[in-house]
């Protein structure tokens, strides 16, 4: 017997998937940044989780794990964080992968301060 998923069925799956993953993401934020996260609503944090997670995605940043550190960035340094200048040359370069990117921004976070 072979099973076969219709296309509605996989979207369905898919959308679960990416609300378990918002919910993970907020409860981290709120976690992680109680005073940030309580200037926001419900809608108002998915809505950044949602941006963050797109601006990550286009800088090659995949991995949950990383995109979770990319939201932590964000939430500490602002909306503009991808443009600071310690941060685009690095989020621009297409030789990195997302994790090294993260790795980099991490290790220059502590010399640069925050």
């Amino acid at each position: 017997m072979t099973l076969c998923i219709r296309d509605e069925q996989m979207l369905a799956f898919e959308k679960a998937a990416m609300r378990s993953y918002e919910d993970r993401m907020m409860a981290h934020i709120r976690e992680i940044f109680p005073q940030q996260a309580a200037s926001k609503n419900d809608d108002e944090l998915r809505h950044f989780v949602r941006a963050g997670t797109r601006s990550a995605n286009q800088h090659g940043i995949q991995r949950e794990c990383d995109c979770q550190l990319f939201l932590d960035h964000l939430m500490h340094y602002g909306p503009h964080f991808a443009e600071l200048p310690w941060v685009k040359p690095l989020l621009m370069n297409d030789s990195l992968s997302g994790e090294r990117k993260l790795e980099l921004l991490c290790s220059r976070q502590l010399i640069v301060g925050s």
